[in-house]
C-alpha cells in the first residue's frame, strides 16, 4: 500500500491492517485489571508524588531566604506564589502540548525540568534568578500533574475507572504531606539549598518515565498513529496476559 493510502486510512479512522479506533477502545475495555496496570500507575504515581515534593518546599524554605536576602512582605509574597502561578499557567498549557505530542513525553519532560529547576535553584544568590526559576518550576508541575492523570484515566477500562483513578490522585497530597515532613528536618538541620538538591534527584525519574511507560494507545488512535496504536496495545495485552496468567477474553 503506497504512503497516500496509508494515511487516507489512518484519516478516516482505518489503519492498513484494519485496526480502528473503535477496536482500540474495545480492547481496552476486555483488559482485566493486572499487575502491569499497578505497575504503570505506581510509576506515574511516584513521579506525581515528588512534583508535589517539590512544590511544598518553598513554605519551608522562606524563614531561611527572608534573613538571607533581606525580603521585603510583598517579596516573600511573590516567593510564596510565583510557583503557584506556574502551576495554573502550565496546567493551561499542558493539555494542548499533551494531545499534540504524547502524554509520556510531556510527563517526562515536566519531570525532568521540575529536577533541572530545582538544582538551579540551589545556585541562587538573589531573589530575581529565584523568582524566574520557580516560575519555571511551577510550570512543570502544573503541566505534570493533569496530563498524568488523564494519562491514568485512558489505561484504564471504563468499569471501576473513578477508584483507579482517584487512588492515583491520592499521591499528591501525600507528596505534600511527606515534603512538609521531611523539609521541617532537613532545612533547619542542612539549610534550604540542600532540601532543594535533595528535590533534584527524582527528575531522574524522566528516564524511567520513558523506558517503562508505553505511550497511550487511546491518544495514538486519535491522532491516526493506528498502526503504532495496535503495536502499543498487542504488547499491553502481552503483559497483562502473563500477569493473569490467562487467556484474554475474545
Amino acid at each position: 500500500m503506497s504512503t497516500d493510502t496509508s494515511k487516507d486510512a489512518a484519516a478516516s479512522g482505518i489503519s492498513p491492517a484494519g485496526t480502528t479506533r473503535a477496536t482500540i477502545a474495545a480492547r481496552f475495555e476486555r483488559l482485566p485489571l493486572s499487575r502491569w496496570h499497578v505497575t504503570v500507575r505506581l510509576i506515574v504515581g511516584v513521579v506525581t508524588f515528588f512534583e508535589a515534593f517539590d512544590q511544598l518546599l518553598i513554605a519551608y524554605a522562606l524563614p531561611e531566604l527572608r534573613d538571607e536576602w533581606q525580603l521585603s512582605t510583598g517579596d516573600a509574597t511573590a516567593v510564596l506564589t510565583v510557583g503557584s502561578a506556574g502551576m495554573l499557567v502550565g496546567a493551561l498549557l499542558s493539555g494542548r502540548l499533551a494531545d499534540r505530542y504524547g502524554r509520556v513525553k510531556v510527563i517526562a519532560y515536566c519531570v525532568a525540568a521540575s529536577g533541572l529547576v530545582s538544582l538551579a535553584l540551589t545556585a541562587c544568590t538573589s531573589l530575581t534568578p529565584f523568582l524566574a526559576l520557580r516560575f519555571v518550576q511551577g510550570l512543570a508541575i502544573g503541566g505534570e500533574v493533569p496530563v498524568a492523570a488523564a494519562f491514568i484515566s485512558e489505561i484504564t477500562r471504563s468499569f471501576k475507572r473513578g477508584r483507579f483513578v482517584l487512588l492515583y490522585e491520592l499521591v499528591f497530597p501525600a507528596g505534600l504531606t511527606i515534603g512538609a515532613l521531611v523539609a521541617a528536618w532537613v532545612v533547619p538541620a542542612a539549610g534550604w539549598r540542600v532540601m532543594f538538591a535533595v528535590a533534584a534527584v527524582p527528575g531522574l525519574l524522566a528516564f524511567l518515565v520513558q523506558r517503562g511507560v508505553p505511550e497511550s494507545p487511546r491518544w495514538l488512535a486519535e491522532r491516526g498513529r493506528l498502526d503504532e496504536a495496535d503495536a502499543v496495545m498487542t504488547e499491553i495485552e502481552a503483559k497483562v496476559s502473563a500477569a493473569t496468567g490467562e487467556p484474554l477474553p475474545h
